[in-house]
């Protein structure tokens, strides 16, 4: 088990970067269209931030949204808001009723205990969903939204754990081959906000591209929504997002919230207590600092001042961590240079609005 440790925990590099491709000898031949991209569309943040950045970027999206079975309370809803989609902004969408999706959980086997299997390799399996997309469409670019925060792991009982294994800078780099090998290299996966954390997402969405941003639908829909909302309001990606709002100055009513999320300290389990998550802790103690910052008086930020904020590094780093651009690897090449000053102008504006510690 040692020696497994050690192999799996191994980070390779390879001379050279990209992967060479083989002669094409047979295959389908197409013109991809330099403009078209497939997005793999949830109504999440980082899909909403890649449609707005295509639009003003002058790319021609086309939406995918594959419904997954172990979700089955948001396919109504997020049909409806696609229809209002194509309608304001004249972008085409695809549904994908994704069955396979059934093996998730165990629920294809009838296990009674939850399982995760199939969630670590979602990003892969939706990269080649996507490729009959591609050739209909004449696509150059399937864009993913992945966060910096993908790359970040840690050792959990002597194993290095990823939160997202296939959404790392590394992956998609593989994603890329896959699809360069499947469309006799005519296409490209690339990623759209891969030197932006989390939060700085949330951010770029909701202050620069408001008209989207009140679509974000980012809600785990296991369980019923609330009261029409987008949002069941009892999820961890609900209270995560509820948070970001509040910390980055947005009114989480005004994304569809009914309650107040940080009165109620039994739904913050994975930050509070025992349960794991996904999603970097740092990255809520920067949310909760900031509120602590503004003065918010919620129970969570009274809980977080007395027993989180005293072991927390100074405020300084958490300011300069996430206001700053992160290393980059798969950013669309002829659009690298447009993204990063939209990046920057967002990242400058995020940092104002910064309350003096």
């Amino acid at each position: 088990m040692s020696y497994l440790k050690r192999f799996y925990n191994l980070e390779i590099f390879f001379k050279g970067g990209d992967a060479a491709l083989p002669d094409f000898k047979a295959g389908p031949k197409f013109t991809p269209d330099p403009k078209t991209a497939v997005i793999p569309f949830t109504f999440g943040k980082e899909s909403l931030a890649t449609l707005a950045l295509c639009l003003e970027l002058g790319l021609k999206p086309a939406l995918v949204y594959c419904q997954e079975p172990v979700q089955p309370f948001e396919e109504r809803y997020k049909l409806k808001k696609l229809a209002e989609l194509k309608k304001q902004f004249n972008v085409d969408y695809y549904f994908v009723k994704h069955q396979p999706g059934l093996f998730r959980y165990g629920r294809a086997f009838g296990l009674k205990k939850s399982s995760e299997i199939g969630w670590g390799t979602q990003v892969t399996l939706l990269t080649l969903l996507m490729v009959p997309f591609i050739y209909a469409l004449k696509a150059r670019y399937l864009i993913f939204g992945n966060e910096y925060s993908n790359n970040e792991w840690k050792l959990r009982e002597g194993w290095k754990v990823f939160p997202c294994a296939d959404q790392t800078s590394a992956m998609t780099k593989s994603q890329n081959g896959l699809i360069n090998l499947l469309t006799n290299g005519q296409s490209a996966v690339k990623s759209s906000l891969e030197p932006l954390e989390e939060i700085n997402i949330f951010y770029l969405l909701h202050h620069r591209y408001p008209k989207l941003g009140r679509y974000q639908f980012s809600c785990s829909a296991e369980l019923p929504l609330y009261r029409g909302s987008p949002w069941c309001h009892c999820c961890y990606k609900c209270v995560r997002m509820y948070l970001f709002a509040a910390a980055a100055g947005f009114d989480p009513r005004q994304l569809g919230f009914k309650k107040n999320l940080l009165d109620n300290p039994g739904l913050w389990q994975h930050y509070f207590g025992r349960k794991i998550k996904t999603g970097p802790q740092a990255e809520l103690d920067f949310a909760f600092y900031l509120l602590h910052l503004k003065k918010n008086h919620s129970v969570c930020v009274l809980k977080f001042e007395k027993e989180k904020l005293p072991r927390l590094k100074n405020w300084p780093y958490y300011a300069r961590y996430f206001s700053s651009l992160k290393p980059c690897f798969n950013l669309p090449l002829s659009y690298q240079k447009a993204l990063l000053k939209i990046f920057r102008e967002e990242l400058s504006c995020f940092k104002k609005s910064f309350p003096h510690a």
